[in-house]
């Protein structure tokens, strides 16, 4: 049986006949790429189970689809239509058995997934380290020194001895928290402490600790406190 699409040609042959593979090599007509199929000789006689080929419902079955595949159009028709063939013969002949050595090698292209897979080990990930003791301690003693003035990152970084690239990063493994958001923590707890042991008005503090108006001082207070300025001074008065 030729099945033109797959570019293969289906052979089958008794078990005690001469191997037709290599007497049609033998004669230069065998084809290229050819499958053989080996088989008792009473089942090559009958070509079927039995006989009862054309009763089979897979067959009947099969054979319906094989004739709708050959009147199809589809630009895959031919190809759907081989496999059929393939499968009505094997139903047909019912347990055959391939040869491993009779099916030709086709001429195929190495796959590269074909090879076992290998992987690339991954680079070790670069563990950043943060600020060594002794720089941690000159940017928080720079930040108390100057909590009422701006502080920017860059002033924070020379008190580091860093630029600020590297100071942001380590300082942020070193205290948890990025460089701003830890001075306005500095900035809240040194308000909290003004507002339990002082009288002075909410915007004096405001001042004393680094915000420009008390409208802002009351927004960050209550992000890092959870109560205003006034409700917490409130409620840590009736404590004391």
């Amino acid at each position: 049986m030729r099945l033109p699409h797959m570019g293969v040609v289906i052979a089958i042959a008794a078990s005690n006949s001469a191997a037709p593979a290599e007497r049609d090599r033998a004669n230069g007509t065998a084809p290229e790429e050819t499958i053989r199929f080996v088989v008792d000789e009473a089942r090559v006689m009958t070509g079927s189970r039995g006989g009862g080929g054309a009763k089979d419902p897979v067959v009947q079955r099969l054979a319906l689809a094989l004739e709708a595949a050959e009147h199809s159009g589809d630009a895959f028709a031919g190809l759907y239509a081989d496999a059929l063939r393939l499968a009505v013969m094997a139903r047909m002949l019912g347990d055959v058995t391939i040869e491993p050595t009779s099916i030709e090698p086709a001429r195929l292209p190495p796959a590269a997934d074909a090879r076992p897979e290998t992987r690339t080990p991954r680079a070790p990930r670069h563990t950043r380290s943060g600020l060594v003791t002794w720089r941690l301690k000159r940017v928080l003693a720079f930040i108390d020194a100057h909590l009422a003035e701006p502080v920017t990152l860059m002033a924070m970084a020379e008190a580091a001895g860093l630029s600020r690239m590297h100071f942001a990063a380590q300082f942020k493994v070193a205290t948890g928290l990025r460089p701003h958001e830890f001075l306005l923590k500095r900035r809240i707890e040194q308000a909290q402490d003004l507002l339990r042991n002082t009288r002075e008005p909410l915007v004096q503090i405001a001042l004393a600790v680094g915000f420009q108006t008390q409208a802002h001082f009351t927004t960050v207070f209550r992000r890092f406190v959870g109560d205003t300025p006034y409700q917490w001074r409130c409620a840590n008065a009736q404590r004391g």
